[in-house]
This record gives C-alpha cells, structure tokens and sequence, in this order.
C-alpha cells in the first residue's frame, strides 16, 4: 500500500447501477469513501446515483446517452470509436489532481466512455488500474464467441482470419465496425507505461494473456467482490427443484437446460428474460418461467433449490451466480471454460461438465439427481469462505496494487 494515495478517480460508463461490472465500481467507491480517500465518480450515461453523493463522493457526469440509446446512430457509432468529450475532460480533470497522490481506476467505457480515456491518462504520472471485466480488450466482439455459428472462437483477435470471420451477433458489417475500435483500442493501450491490467479470474487471465499481457505494466487476477451470503447456512427443505438464473439466449445454454430439465423429467424453474423467452415457454410448459427475480425474492427461489445449472456456452469471466448459490449451500452445475469453475470440486460441491457438450450435461445432471443432497450442502457450509468475497477483503487486495 502506498500511504502518499490520497484521491481515487474512478471511471465508469454509468453513473447508476447497471450490470456487475457497475457493481463493483460503486462498491469500491463507496468502501474507499469510507477509508478516507477523496473519492471523485467520472461516467459518461447519467443520472447520478444519490448512494455517491450521499457518501461524499465527488461525480463528473457527461450526460450522454450510451451507444444502444442514442438515436442518432451515426453520432452514436463515432463516439464508440473516440469519445472527444470523454477524452478532453479526462485531461481537464487530471490537471486538477497531483499523479503521486492519486490513483485512477477503470471499470467499464466501451459503452460510452470509448478507449480515448486510455489515451488522455497514458504515459501520465497517475497509475492507472484497469479491471477486465470483459474481453473487449482482446475479442473485437468481446466474447472469443462465434454468435453467428453459436459456438466457441480460437481465432486470433485481428488476424486476417478474424477479419474475414462473420462471427458478431448483427451482422458483418457490425463486426468490421468492432474491428476498427479494436484497432482503437489497442493504439491507446500500447507502449503505455502507467497501466496496470487486473483480471477477474485465472481462467479469464489466461484466456486473454497472448493478446494483451504485453500492453501493461502489470498483468494479474483480482476477484471482484460478490453480494452474497455471510451468514450461517440455514438448511431448507429440499423441494427437487433444478434452478437456471440468466438471459434467455443461445449463448447462455437456456435451451439446454431447458431440453435437459425435460427429458429428465426433472422439476425446473427460470429467473430471468431474453429474446428466447416466448419460445421456450411455449417448448417446455413444464418449466416454471418466472422472469427477473431480484432482492430477496431471489434469494429464497436459491435457497429452496436442490441445485443451481449454469450451462453457458461462452467463457464468461466469472459467473456471480456460482458463489451466490454456494453461499446459501446450494451446489452447482457448471461448465468447463467459465471462470467460477475453480469453485467446483466435482461430487462435493457440485458438478464441472465440458462446456457446451450436452450430453456431458446430461451425464453431470444425472449425477446430481443420484447424489445425496444433504451431504454436498454440508460439505458446502464446511468449506465454503464467504470472507474472501468481501468488498472489504477486495479493497485490501487493491489498496496492495496501490
């Protein structure tokens, strides 16, 4: 920890809570707030948040609408690749902060912000601590996911095969669009020597490593904090239920756990929305689709589940839903290639299958249905360390980067 730190500027697209990634940078200022720090919230997409200012936190505010609701597309699109407004007021307010004392932290800006914040902070004297929540950095479509052809991409971001690749989830023209703001992107990280790059898992760590590891003056792992249990395990009565928590979409496995839920004659429920909703209902009217569920209603829906199925087809960085069931001693089906994989012991905690393989699904859900239920939540309350995703312990973890 360097004790001369006494301002943090933190920069996310939103200032409202909007996602996990936004999550986290609330979070962190909040807790930092409340260290003492001077704690000042740039973001691009308004409105402000009262929870900042109410914690004496100082908020920048563009104002500008983010990429999907600007109406004027064309105006929208060009601010995607170089944000001016983004950029000059970076440079503004840097000039009011002394780049010893002060340490800059970045969450999200591809939705509005644009990389041209790197360029106004790089090769500056602040250091400057950037949180991979996505692929952006290194996937043009920021998801190594082939959403034309609905399957995993090994493709080298940028190489001519990447290029001639119809893999975005519009169309070609939309990818040609990202290969241009990857190119961006990557001339404003480049030859930086005052950016340090944190992932949010191993497993996302080293997906991205060949392609981006030599942009940064540090390139490591540092675990978000997840809104979770952290109190004792209570047992509840286990009603059979098979839980799928998520968008409704290809990519996420919707489909799959739908299909397997079916044939297996199993009793299933849905918490959450998507393009797919509709069908799937009509495909499965033996499932129970209950839409978004969020606070506590969610929470009991866990806790009443004999198992949560995480059946994504794409490497999601972590995957919040795994050490939110956990804690709440629920185990977990999981895929292979997903970041809260490390969290699976298979057969005590939970299942690990190969990712996108069905009927590897198939075979860990049967598992599960034979598996002494009572066991695996007690190994779970054993073993199970709530502590470790603090947003306290997270705040001494990054005060160490400082």
């Amino acid at each position: 920890m360097n004790d001369k730190i006494k301002n943090i500027i933190i920069y996310n697209d939103y200032a409202f809570l909007c996602g996990g990634a936004s999550k986290v940078a609330f979070d962190g200022a909040i807790a930092l707030a409340k260290k003492g720090y001077n704690v000042t919230f740039f973001s691009g997409t308004g409105p402000v948040n009262s929870t900042l200012t109410t914690q004496g936190i100082r908020c920048v505010c563009l104002e500008q609408p983010d990429l999907l609701s600007d109406k004027n597309k064309i105006r929208a699109a060009l601010r995607g690749l170089w944000n001016i407004k983004a950029y000059r007021q970076t440079k503004k307010l840097l000039k009011q902060y002394n780049g010893q004392e002060t340490i800059i932290l970045v969450h999200c800006y591809s939705k509005t912000l644009s990389s041209s914040i790197f360029a106004a902070m790089k090769n500056t004297d602040f250091k400057v601590i950037y949180t991979l929540h996505d692929y952006f950095a290194a996937c043009p479509n920021g998801g190594f996911y082939d959403y034309h052809h609905q399957k995993l991409c090994n493709v080298a971001p940028l190489s001519l095969e990447c290029i001639f690749k119809n893999c975005d989830s519009r169309s070609y023209l939309q990818k040609l669009y990202r290969l241009l703001r990857q190119v961006i992107i990557r001339l404003c990280l480049r030859n930086s020597n005052n950016i340090y790059a944190y992932n949010v898992s191993e497993m996302s760590k080293k997906l991205m490593e060949p392609y981006v590891a030599h942009f940064f003056k540090v390139y490591d792992t540092l675990l978000n904090p997840v809104d979770i249990n952290r109190s004792e395990i209570v047992d509840m009565p286990d009603n059979g239920t098979y839980l799928y928590i998520g968008r409704l979409s290809k990519e996420k496995g919707a489909d799959d756990f739908c299909k397997v839920i079916t044939e297996l004659g199993l009793q299933g429920e849905v918490l959450g929305d998507g393009y797919m909703a509709e069908d799937l209902k009509r495909a499965y009217p033996n499932i129970s689709f209950k839409g978004w569920v969020d606070g506590n209603a969610k929470i009991e829906e866990v806790r009443k589940a004999k198992c949560v199925i995480f059946p994504s087809k794409v490497h999601e960085t972590y995957g919040l839903i795994v050490p939110e069931s956990l804690s709440y001693g629920i185990p977990c089906i999981v895929p292979t290639g997903c970041g809260a994989t490390s969290l699976i012991e298979n057969g005590k905690n939970g299942f690990v299958y190969k990712m996108g393989d069905y009927e590897d699904l198939k075979k860990k859900v049967i598992l599960m249905m034979n598996s002494d239920t009572s066991k695996l939540k007690q190994y779970i309350k054993d073993t199970f360390r709530a502590k470790d995703f603090s947003v306290d312990v997270y705040i001494d973890r990054l005060e160490k980067s400082f």
